[in-house]
This record gives C-alpha cells, sequence and structure tokens, in this order.
C-alpha cells in the first residue's frame, strides 16, 4: 500500500502543473496498475485534470470515462463514499448516464461516511440526488449541508463548483447556486481627500457591502475613502487583506500623515485589525506611479482569485470625486475601474464623493525613469552540452518565447533565459509555450514588479537589476521540471485582467519569516 509520503510528491506535481512529471512519479513509484484504494484514487485524479486540460470532445470525455474508471475500483476496493460519489459525477460528465445512475443510487443509498466532515456527509446525498436529476430534492439537501457548516466556505467552493458542471450537462440553470456561495470579496479603491467626518459616505459604503454580501476586502489604506471603505469591512465583520505599494511606514508618511493626523490615526487602527498586510516592495517608492499601478492591479487580482476559490463573483467598489469618470492614470481609482470593467465582470459599485476642501494636494509623486514594471520569466534548461545549449536549445527558447511578438527585454546567461514582458498575459502564455514544447528539459520563474533599470556595460542595451529582477530567477529554480511557477503578485496581476488558471502550491523557501512569498503554478 502506497503511504501518503510516496503519493504527495505526485499530487505535488499535478497541482504544479507539471502533469508529464505527476505521471512519471506515479509510473516510477510502481503505482501504475497497482489495484489498492489510494494509487486508483490519484490515478482518478490525474485523469481528471487531464479532462480539465483536455479540448471539449470526445478527448475530454474519454478521460472522464477513464477517471470515473478509475474512482470506481478505489470504492469497490475501500467501500469508502467519497470515490463512488465522484464515479458517479464523472460517468455523468462523460455521457454515461445509465452508469452515473447506477452508481449514484448506490451512493444515495450508502450510510454516512463516518471519517467525513457533517457537511460532506450531507453534501455527498445532495450530489447524488442531482446526478439523478432530482433538482429539486438536490437544492434541498445542498442548503442543508451549507446550513451544517456555514463557514466551511472551500469546502462548499468544491461542491458548487462540481454542481456547476452537472447542471450545465443536464441542460440546467445554475443560478439557484448563487444563494449557497461563500460570501463575495471585494476590491476597493478610492480617492484621497473625502472629508475626514464624511457621514453619508460611511452610510453609502456600509449599504453596498451588506448588498452586495461582501465577505473579504482587499485594497490599499491611503487617506480617505481606502479607510473608510476599510473601516466599514472591518464593522460588517468581513476579512480585511491590504495592499501596500511600499514599506508602510514611507506609505503611511505620503499617503496618510500628509493628509492630516487624524487619518493617520484611523490608519493605525484599522491596520491592527486587518488579516493581512502585504507590502509590495520594489525599486521605487510607495507614492510612484508604477507603484501605485502595481498596487492597484494585485488588490484587483486577489479579489478575482479569491473569488475563484470560493466559486463566487468578485464585486468592485469606487469611490470617485466624478462619478462619471472612465478613465484615469494607472493605479487611480477611476483607473481601477476601467481595467475591472475590460476585464469583462460585473460594473463596479461607483459612490460619489466631493473633495473636502480642506483637504491638501496630493504629493507630487517622484518622476523616475530608472525603473520600470515588468513581467519577468526566467527559463532553466536541464544541463546541456555547451555547443548544444548554443546551438540547438538557446534559438529554441528564443523562438518559443517570442512567437507572439519579441519580449521587451531578453538575456542568455549560462543556463538560464531572462525574459521581461510588458504584461502578466505576454510572460504567461509565453511561460505556457515553453514548459509544453520542452517538458522536463526546463523549469520556469516569474515575477511581476518594479525592477531597477541600467545600462548593460557589456552588450549594450540595458538590464533589469534588484530583487524584483533576481526573483523570476529564485522561482525557475524551486521550480518542478517542467513546471511553470510564479510569484503571487504575477498571479494577482494575470488575474487583474481577466480569467486566469493559476493554483497555489507553497511558499518559497529561503524567505524571511515576516515576507512569505506564496508561490502559484500557472495552468
Amino acid at each position: 500500500m502506497p503511504s501518503s509520503l510516496e503519493l504527495a510528491p505526485i499530487i505535488h506535481a499535478a497541482r504544479a502543473g507539471a502533469l508529464q512529471r505527476a505521471w512519471r512519479l506515479f509510473r516510477e513509484a510502481g503505482l501504475e496498475g497497482l489495484d489498492q484504494p489510494a494509487a486508483l484514487a490519484v490515478q482518478g485524479r490525474l485523469l481528471k485534470d487531464e479532462a480539465r486540460a483536455a479540448p471539449e470532445g470526445a478527448a475530454r470525455r474519454e478521460f472522464y470515462v477513464r477517471s470515473a474508471a478509475a474512482y470506481l475500483r478505489a470504492h469497490e476496493l475501500s467501500g469508502a463514499l467519497y470515490p463512488l460519489i465522484n464515479a458517479a459525477s464523472l460517468s455523468r460528465l462523460a455521457g454515461q448516464a445509465a452508469a452515473a445512475r447506477e452508481l449514484a443510487e448506490k451512493a444515495l443509498a450508502a450510510p454516512p461516511d463516518p471519517d467525513e466532515t457533517a457537511y460532506f456527509q450531507a453534501a455527498t446525498p445532495a450530489e447524488a440526488l442531482l446526478v439523478l436529476g432530482r433538482t429539486e430534492e438536490a437544492k434541498r439537501a445542498l442548503a442543508d449541508a451549507v446550513a451544517r457548516a456555514p463557514e466551511a466556505w472551500a469546502d462548499h467552493a468544491s461542491t458548487i463548483r462540481q454542481f456547476e458542471l452537472l447542471l450545465a450537462a443536464l441542460g440546467q440553470d445554475a443560478g439557484w447556486l448563487d444563494a449557497l456561495r461563500p460570501p463575495r470579496p471585494l476590491s476597493f479603491a478610492g480617492h484621497m481627500a473625502v472629508a475626514p467626518d464624511d457621514r453619508r459616505l460611511a452610510e453609502q459604503v456600509a449599504e453596498a457591502l451588506a448588498a452586495m454580501r461582501i465577505g473579504f476586502g482587499y485594497g490599499a489604506l491611503a487617506a480617505g475613502a481606502d479607510i473608510v471603505v476599510a473601516e466599514a469591512l472591518l464593522a460588517r465583520g468581513s476579512e480585511l487583506h491590504l495592499v501596500l505599494p511600499g514599506a508602510a511606514a514611507a506609505f503611511r508618511a505620503s499617503s496618510v500623515a500628509h493628509f492630516g493626523a487624524a487619518w493617520a490615526a484611523r490608519f493605525d487602527t484599522v491596520m491592527d485589525a486587518a488579516t493581512s498586510v502585504r507590502v509590495l516592495a520594489g525599486a521605487a517608492g510607495p507614492d510612484h506611479r508604477l507603484a501605485l499601478q502595481l498596487g492597484g492591479e494585485v488588490a484587483m487580482g486577489l479579489a478575482a482569485m479569491q473569488a475563484q476559490t470560493l466559486a463566487s463573483r468578485p464585486a468592485q467598489l469606487v469611490v470617485l470625486e466624478d462619478a462619471g469618470a472612465t478613465d484615469g492614470e494607472p493605479g487611480s481609482s477611476a483607473w481601477s475601474r476601467a481595467v475591472w470593467t475590460a476585464a469583462g465582470r460585473e460594473p463596479p459599485v461607483v459612490i460619489a464623493a466631493p473633495r473636502d476642501p480642506a483637504a491638501p494636494a496630493a504629493p507630487d509623486s517622484p518622476d523616475r525613469e530608472d525603473v520600470r514594471l515588468a513581467a519577468m520569466l526566467t527559463a532553466i534548461v536541464a544541463p546541456t552540452p555547451a555547443e548544444t545549449l548554443a546551438r540547438e536549445v538557446l534559438p529554441r527558447l528564443r523562438a518559443l518565447a517570442e512567437a507572439d511578438g519579441a519580449p521587451a527585454m531578453a538575456q542568455w546567461s549560462e543556463d538560464r533565459l531572462f525574459l521581461a514582458f510588458d504584461t502578466p498575459g505576454q510572460a504567461a502564455a509565453a511561460a505556457r509555450r515553453l514548459t509544453g514544447e520542452l517538458g522536463e528539459t526546463v523549469r520556469v520563474g516569474g515575477h511581476y514588479g518594479v525592477a531597477l533599470g541600467a545600462a548593460d556595460p557589456f552588450g549594450g542595451g540595458r538590464l533589469l537589476l534588484g530583487e524584483a529582477a533576481a526573483l523570476s530567477g529564485r522561482l525557475a529554480g524551486a521550480a518542478l521540471p517542467g513546471g511553470a511557477q510564479v510569484s503571487e503578485a504575477f498571479a494577482a496581476a494575470l488575474h487583474a485582467h481577466g480569467p486566469a488558471r493559476t493554483e497555489p502550491v507553497g511558499e518559497l523557501e529561503g524567505q524571511p519569516a515576516d515576507r512569505p512569498l506564496p508561490v502559484y503554478a500557472l495552468r
């Protein structure tokens, strides 16, 4: 029987997007063909991942069939309900309605699994009822499951995603699931010159948060509207996740204390109460336009990612002097509204708040031309003879990276290629081409941040320097062969601009204890 230690690297590789490696580890561990429940359940998981990656049609259905068979055999050997309900649902997704009904009936008749949580003990029969087409009963059963564990949001989300697939296969509307979804995540932004005692603004914000069922908030904490929204989130018991575009002390001085001691005191109170505070270090100060753009993209993306995790829908609230403003300087509230809308999401809630005549003008942002906001990739190739590296590998790497147009910067050093792109979307597409074509002969890491630009004293052109530029190399060095992994800032910025596929895989080792770096696989 394989141990959890043997299975963990396989599951980790699958989650990291290195599906080829996961299959290789599965086979090298001697699990292929092993008639044992844990091995079969992992095989079912890998086949389900293959189905998700396959184009819609016969290929996807075939993977669903094989996944269902693996889960069914795991149930036959163990008697566990989890693989049985998976086999039923996957059979339905594969178009095998008769087999799905038979398995669902068996799951429905089985006693609750004592090893499962109270939520899944109720959710499993709800899923079986849905596979059987007994939708009204499934609705009631799922509502009962949610009521048993009202804050088990990750579990709710897993079931809701499965229900969405099944309802699509049954040709039924999934709108009724909305009432059972977890609370919604919010991206928020607003101007800094609102009056400290604007009670009407505070009331409007509180009403909007309640109407949208907000449970999580992501944004900065500048003086003015940011603090008003953050206070309202805390007052309703929502989680507050702050994203600061630079060191907290410097941000407080330039974007909060400059507007008065009252705002500074409120800033300190909210900081102490926040669930988390992310500080986006970079080569520019927290009031530089590029740092503000990065902070805005990361906050929007984190809200979208949280919604994806919870099978919920992200929302945005912006406070503007002019409610009609639909665009602005990158990093501004109007710009955030435009980015959110361009991503095809639900339109933001916009609240107009007049400028406080007593508010001072915002300090001038430093005009530095030696910094750059870039999506940076490092591709590390497997050990290769120098001649082959120069003659074959490097040209192929460059061709794959530049398939959609040349990156803004490309540099080769020893066994690695460093690339800089204008957007995370361009970089992610290049990373997927590299791993898709080169498989386990390449490892890719990516980071999005503000790096220092400098002239290349040897080859001409420009270099990107500093921690932001070096981080993609560290991530590549820690990636699995055939995998592409990126920083949280990269993943969040990717999600800020539209739907994206990433998955958390842990944290980068070697970081200071007070600065963990979450790592995401590109899928």
